[in-house]
């Protein structure tokens, strides 16, 4: 049973991470919106209805079974993004941003705040 708590608390984990609501997320994968409730609190859900809800989240289903912590997986999130931003970008553009980046590591690391 604690298994399967685990898979509903990181079905969860990475919804919010994403910023989705349930009941966005239950009409995005075609599951009535209580019984993607009972999933999340630990209720077993079948193979069909993990990829459903794995496919409306645009994540592997392994997530699902991951013990990887959330902060981990919203990092990863992040850095999807910016790597997805930067594919798009012409070879100019991504040196720019480097530049970007190494400026404002250097003014991170010579703050008194450390922003």
């Amino acid at each position: 049973m604690q298994r399967i708590i685990q898979i509903g608390e990181n079905i969860r984990n990475i919804r919010k991470a994403k910023n989705i609501s349930q009941e966005d997320l239950a009409e995005r994968a075609c599951i009535n919106a209580p019984n993607y409730g009972q999933i999340e609190r630990g209720q077993n859900a079948s193979i069909e209805t993990l990829i459903k809800i794995s496919d409306a989240l645009e994540v592997p289903i392994t997530d699902f079974f991951s013990n990887v912590p959330a902060s981990v997986r919203e990092n990863t999130t992040i850095i999807s993004q910016i790597t997805d931003y930067l594919k798009n970008m012409t070879l100019e553009e991504q040196e720019a941003i480097l530049r970007i980046i190494k400026i404002f590591n250097k003014y991170k690391s010579h703050s008194p705040s450390n922003l």
